[in-house]
């Protein structure tokens, strides 16, 4: 099966890769890059370039598409699976995964401005935070630091680490990466926080949906080791945002890179 995936810039990678390292489906990613990054963005134009760009990506042959960016599944999804009759995938902050496995009751959740003000979010801890706490944070610019490489830098590094940290000595014992740029920088995360700290991410749990949608589609089809990615914004700032990935200890396949 042909897989749609989009992000406003390099965050949903990750789900990319995974997908394309664990099944045999063919993916096509769409880097909203113009638009980067969404969480800084009023609503009305993520959801206006949601629907713009998964309509490309059925145009291209997507037969199912996954909205790999936490903000605008937020804001959008909800909309695109009323808009159109293929499967969407959102992203959402795993927050009921969380709260099963938390043993203090404190969990912190990393995400942007709009998905901590979000309705979807508000759901979520309704629903599955009981007796338990959920503390959320807007992390502004961490995004922006994780795509540009400039997160390497130590006085960068050492503030976040101290956000977290903070939350750690009142009893937080959960941290969910409520964005897709953040699971780029999970192991320098593990590197500074406690062994005994959770890190949950939603990227292993759109693996496994895609999985199961695509389980009877994909039995003698064969993978290309890259896949075709469409850049809205300038090409040349995609590929070092792409080349700082390796960085952050994250192994990456061949892409090949066309204006969208």
């Amino acid at each position: 099966m042909k897989i749609g995936i989009f992000d406003s810039g390099i965050g949903g990678i990750s789900i990319a890769t995974e997908i394309l390292n664990n099944s045999n489906n063919e993916v096509i990613y769409f880097a909203d890059n113009a638009f980067f990054p969404y969480g800084s963005k009023k609503e009305e134009i993520i959801a206006q370039r949601a629907f713009y760009i998964s309509t490309k990506l059925i145009n291209l042959g997507c037969e199912l598409i996954i909205v790999a960016c936490n903000t605008a599944s937020s804001v959008a999804l909800d909309d695109l699976r009323k808009s159109f009759s293929i499967p969407i995938i959102g992203i959402e902050p795993p927050v009921k995964p969380a709260m099963k496995i938390t043993s203090s009751g404190k969990v912190l959740l990393l995400a942007t401005s709009v998905t901590t003000k979000g309705d979807r979010l508000s759901r979520l801890e309704k629903n599955y935070t009981k007796q338990n706490k959920l503390f959320s944070i807007s992390m502004e610019g961490l995004a922006e630091d994780i795509e540009s490489g400039k997160i390497q830098e130590k006085i960068k590094i050492s503030k976040l680490e101290t956000t977290i940290r903070e939350y750690i000595e009142h009893g937080v014992d959960t941290i969910i990466l409520g964005c897709t740029h953040y699971y780029l920088i999970k192991k320098q995360l593990e590197k500074f926080l406690p062994s005994s700290i959770n890190i949950l991410d939603a990227v292993d749990g759109v693996c496994k949906r895609v999985e199961i949608l695509t389980k009877h589609d994909n039995v003698n089809s064969v993978t290309p080791n890259y896949f075709d990615c469409y850049v809205t914004g300038e090409l040349a700032s995609f590929i070092e945002s792409y080349k700082t990935i390796l960085n952050y200890d994250y192994e990456l396949p061949e892409i090949l890179v066309m204006k969208g």
